[in-house]
């Protein structure tokens, strides 16, 4: 059990440390706190939500035989987040508005 909590301690950490900077990137100096904290929540609101959906949809689907069709909505959500990711533009090395 406490290797496991590790693990997924790591994978974890690795996730949400580079956040932080992928976030403020994208403000101005000006907004950066404001902008970073707002895309940060509303994240985190939305993605909260996932467990309550897949539940509902695990239920309204039939129950466990469907179980295969959770992932499926995971698997979705990753590549929406990757695509995101990917089109998100390279802001290293430019100097940031003041």
């Amino acid at each position: 059990m406490p290797v496991g909590l590790i693990l997924c301690e790591i994978g974890h950490s690795a996730a949400y440390g580079p956040l932080a900077v992928l976030l403020s990137e994208h403000f101005d100096t000006r907004t950066r706190y404001t902008g970073t904290s707002m895309g940060y929540q509303l994240q985190g609101a939305i993605v909260g939500l996932a467990p309550i959906a897949a539940a509902s949809i695990l239920t309204a689907s039939g129950g466990a035989p469907n179980v295969g069709r959770v992932p499926v909505i995971i698997a979705v959500g990753s590549t929406v987040g990757l695509v995101a990711l990917l089109l998100s533009p390279e802001r290293s090395g430019m100097e940031l508005p003041h």
